[in-house]
Protein backbone atom coordinates (compact mmCIF):
# COMPACT_ATOMS: atom_id res chain seq x y z
CA UNK A 1 0.00 0.00 0.00
CA UNK A 2 1.11 3.85 -0.81
CA UNK A 3 2.10 5.30 2.63
CA UNK A 4 -0.28 8.52 2.41
CA UNK A 5 0.54 10.18 5.44
CA UNK A 6 -3.37 8.40 7.07
CA UNK A 7 -3.36 6.57 9.82
CA UNK A 8 -3.67 3.21 9.12
CA UNK A 9 -6.90 1.34 10.51
CA UNK A 10 -5.49 -2.45 11.55
CA UNK A 11 -6.70 -4.13 14.32
CA UNK A 12 -7.59 -8.03 15.68
CA UNK A 13 -11.24 -7.05 14.98
CA UNK A 14 -11.76 -4.75 12.13
CA UNK A 15 -10.56 -6.98 9.70
CA UNK A 16 -12.32 -10.16 11.88
CA UNK A 17 -14.60 -12.59 9.52
CA UNK A 18 -16.73 -15.59 10.91
CA UNK A 19 -17.26 -16.97 7.04
CA UNK A 20 -15.09 -19.39 6.01
CA UNK A 21 -12.21 -19.63 3.67
CA UNK A 22 -13.88 -21.69 0.68
CA UNK A 23 -10.24 -23.14 -1.34
CA UNK A 24 -11.44 -24.91 -4.41
CA UNK A 25 -9.19 -27.60 -6.41
CA UNK A 26 -7.55 -27.05 -9.30
CA UNK A 27 -9.04 -29.11 -12.50
CA UNK A 28 -8.80 -33.02 -12.37
CA UNK A 29 -5.70 -33.88 -14.81
CA UNK A 30 -8.07 -37.11 -16.03
CA UNK A 31 -10.91 -38.30 -15.82
CA UNK A 32 -10.48 -41.35 -13.87
CA UNK A 33 -9.29 -39.15 -11.23
CA UNK A 34 -13.05 -38.19 -10.25
CA UNK A 35 -14.62 -39.09 -6.95
CA UNK A 36 -18.04 -38.28 -5.47
CA UNK A 37 -17.90 -37.86 -1.97
CA UNK A 38 -19.04 -38.54 0.87
CA UNK A 39 -19.79 -42.26 -0.72
CA UNK A 40 -22.47 -43.61 0.28
CA UNK A 41 -23.97 -40.31 1.73
CA UNK A 42 -25.79 -41.44 4.76
CA UNK A 43 -28.13 -38.91 6.60
CA UNK A 44 -27.40 -39.81 9.71
CA UNK A 45 -23.90 -39.69 9.92
CA UNK A 46 -22.04 -37.30 12.14
CA UNK A 47 -21.15 -33.45 10.91
CA UNK A 48 -17.58 -34.20 10.61
CA UNK A 49 -18.40 -36.62 7.87
CA UNK A 50 -20.87 -34.05 5.72
CA UNK A 51 -20.00 -31.09 4.58
CA UNK A 52 -20.36 -28.45 7.24
CA UNK A 53 -22.11 -25.95 5.40
CA UNK A 54 -24.94 -27.68 4.17
CA UNK A 55 -26.67 -30.87 4.86
CA UNK A 56 -27.72 -32.39 2.11
CA UNK A 57 -24.65 -31.98 -0.15
CA UNK A 58 -22.50 -34.30 -2.45
CA UNK A 59 -19.49 -33.12 -3.68
CA UNK A 60 -17.61 -34.36 -7.26
CA UNK A 61 -14.08 -33.76 -6.77
CA UNK A 62 -11.14 -33.80 -9.58
CA UNK A 63 -13.47 -32.86 -12.34
CA UNK A 64 -12.78 -30.84 -15.41
CA UNK A 65 -12.61 -27.30 -15.43
CA UNK A 66 -15.60 -27.14 -17.93
CA UNK A 67 -18.48 -30.34 -17.54
CA UNK A 68 -21.17 -31.54 -17.60
CA UNK A 69 -22.39 -34.10 -14.30
CA UNK A 70 -25.43 -36.13 -14.79
CA UNK A 71 -27.03 -37.52 -11.80
CA UNK A 72 -29.44 -40.73 -13.04
CA UNK A 73 -31.38 -43.09 -10.81
CA UNK A 74 -30.41 -46.61 -11.19
CA UNK A 75 -33.51 -47.17 -13.44
CA UNK A 76 -31.76 -44.63 -15.90
CA UNK A 77 -33.50 -41.65 -15.30
CA UNK A 78 -32.66 -38.69 -15.06
CA UNK A 79 -32.41 -36.68 -11.54
CA UNK A 80 -30.38 -33.71 -12.26
CA UNK A 81 -28.27 -31.64 -14.71
CA UNK A 82 -25.22 -29.75 -13.08
CA UNK A 83 -23.61 -27.83 -15.41
CA UNK A 84 -20.17 -27.07 -13.40
CA UNK A 85 -18.12 -24.54 -16.01
CA UNK A 86 -16.16 -22.25 -13.09
CA UNK A 87 -12.53 -23.86 -14.19
CA UNK A 88 -12.30 -25.42 -10.65
CA UNK A 89 -12.22 -28.94 -9.68
CA UNK A 90 -15.00 -29.04 -7.79
CA UNK A 91 -18.84 -29.28 -8.17
CA UNK A 92 -21.22 -30.37 -5.85
CA UNK A 93 -24.73 -31.55 -6.17
CA UNK A 94 -27.68 -30.46 -3.21
CA UNK A 95 -29.56 -33.68 -3.66
CA UNK A 96 -32.31 -32.16 -5.18
CA UNK A 97 -33.95 -33.23 -8.19
CA UNK A 98 -34.04 -30.69 -11.27
CA UNK A 99 -37.82 -29.93 -10.23
CA UNK A 100 -36.05 -29.15 -6.70
CA UNK A 101 -37.90 -32.39 -5.20
CA UNK A 102 -35.64 -33.81 -2.06
CA UNK A 103 -34.11 -37.18 -3.83
CA UNK A 104 -34.79 -40.25 -1.91
CA UNK A 105 -32.56 -43.28 -0.53
CA UNK A 106 -30.92 -45.42 -3.78
CA UNK A 107 -28.25 -46.28 -6.11
CA UNK A 108 -27.38 -43.15 -8.42
CA UNK A 109 -24.62 -42.84 -11.15
CA UNK A 110 -23.57 -39.58 -12.45
CA UNK A 111 -22.07 -39.36 -15.82
CA UNK A 112 -19.41 -36.54 -15.90
CA UNK A 113 -18.48 -35.34 -19.48
CA UNK A 114 -15.45 -33.42 -20.20
CA UNK A 115 -17.15 -30.46 -22.53
CA UNK A 116 -13.50 -29.92 -24.04
CA UNK A 117 -12.51 -33.20 -25.22
CA UNK A 118 -16.13 -34.55 -25.00
CA UNK A 119 -14.91 -37.82 -23.02
CA UNK A 120 -16.68 -38.90 -19.91
CA UNK A 121 -16.95 -41.19 -16.98
CA UNK A 122 -19.59 -42.71 -15.30
CA UNK A 123 -19.15 -42.82 -11.29
CA UNK A 124 -22.06 -44.87 -9.19
CA UNK A 125 -22.71 -43.67 -5.26
CA UNK A 126 -25.62 -44.28 -2.86
CA UNK A 127 -27.69 -42.13 -0.99
CA UNK A 128 -29.17 -43.41 2.48
CA UNK A 129 -31.82 -41.39 4.37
Amino acid sequence: LPLTGMPHKDSRYYAQTYLPAILKRDPGAALSEVRVVPNPYNLGSTADVRWPDQQDKIGFLDVPGDCTIRVYTELGVLVNTIEHTDGSGDAYWNLTTSSNQVVVSGIYFAVVKDNVTGEQIIRPFSIIR
